[in-house]
């Protein structure tokens, strides 16, 4: 699977981030658009399944609970993301 977008399914958080994580590991697309159960922990799972490698898009927008002193070390994990959508 290279696309994934999870964008509003409100159940989805950080436990299911880390199974997407383990088990997607082509993922160059990944949207959580909205979900305030995807925090922080949801991106150190992304970067320990070694998705640095195929990351390309990630959005994040809504999601409260990442904050976005994350958002520098994030760029740093994923040297391929081209596009990263952040809540303001």
């Amino acid at each position: 699977m290279r696309s994934l977008n999870l964008s509003w399914c409100l159940p989805v958080n950080d436990a299911a981030i880390a199974v997407v994580a383990q088990h997607c590991r082509q993922l160059e697309l990944l949207s959580v658009f909205g979900l305030l159960g995807v925090t922080d922990a949801s991106l150190d799972a992304l970067a320990a399944a070694n998705l640095g490698r195929s990351l390309r898009t990630l959005d994040v927008h809504g999601c409260r609970n990442v904050s976005r002193q994350a958002e520098p070390l994030l760029l740093q994990q994923f040297p391929r993301l081209t596009c990263f959508s952040h809540h303001s």
